[in-house]
């Protein structure tokens, strides 16, 4: 997967980061819901296990690598989980992630995915 995401304001000072993950079963209940400052994950990466966790997965993939301010676009290329180990114990069967983006208290970006998992 590919994203470029385009500012028409900069510079982004203030930014906040949800993420949402579980399976795609009848009660589709998730297994990780919640939001995060990103501005400052960002200035100490050691603050949050679960956002870093999640960062590690994309990090070689961005130029997501320093704190606020940003006064670029961002650029995910070529993110791929293939051959990666889960980031949650999973069963097989079919997952969801929704990654939503707020800046200034208004959500600007929302990517939904879902994905099967065989072992």
């Amino acid at each position: 997967m590919s994203i470029t995401i385009r500012f028409f304001q900069l510079p982004i000072k203030n930014a906040q980061i949800r993420v949402i993950l579980g399976s795609c079963s009848e009660t589709r209940v998730p297994a990780l819901n919640q939001s995060w400052d990103a501005c400052a994950f960002m200035k100490d990466r050691k603050t949050n296990r679960a956002l870093g966790r999640l960062y590690q997965y994309i990090e070689p993939y961005t130029n997501i690598n320093h704190t606020c301010p940003y006064n670029h676009d961002i650029h995910i290329a070529n993110f791929t989980l293939s051959g990666q180990r889960p980031m949650l114990p999973v069963f097989n069967g079919e997952y969801f992630a929704r990654i939503e983006a707020s800046i200034d208290g208004k959500k600007r970006l929302s990517i939904d995915v879902i994905s099967d998992y065989k072992l």
